[in-house]
């Protein structure tokens, strides 16, 4: 079938379980800090505003090059993005008052 023959879909009308689906397949780091929120309004309602997303945080291996101090931001603003719904979290190199931020979620 040709190229031009494929009908056009707009990726912003699928399901928000679609979405969420498909953003559960990502890296936290391209959650937190990609372009998945720029992409349009319904995909960024999943990645910002869908606790579901955010109920398993791990943060271990997203280290790729990140100095320790980079996972502070990274669990914080993972944590914040739950909406009080995280149910597990994995981290690594996280200082004593994240832990406190964490236990008080």
């Amino acid at each position: 079938m040709p190229l031009d023959a494929i009908p056009e879909r707009d990726w912003a009308e699928l399901l928000v379980d679609a979405i969420l689906y498909i953003l559960h397949k990502l890296d936290l780091v391209e959650l937190v800090h990609g372009g998945v929120a720029a992409a349009c309004s319904s995909w960024r309602h999943a990645a910002r505003d869908e606790p579901e997303l955010w109920r398993r945080i791990d943060i271990i291996g997203c280290g790729h090059g990140r100095l320790p101090g980079d996972f502070d931001d990274l669990a914080h603003r993972a944590v914040c993005l739950s909406a009080g719904q995280c149910e597990d979290f994995c981290g690594q190199y996280l200082d004593d008052d994240f832990l406190l931020f964490l236990a008080h979620r």
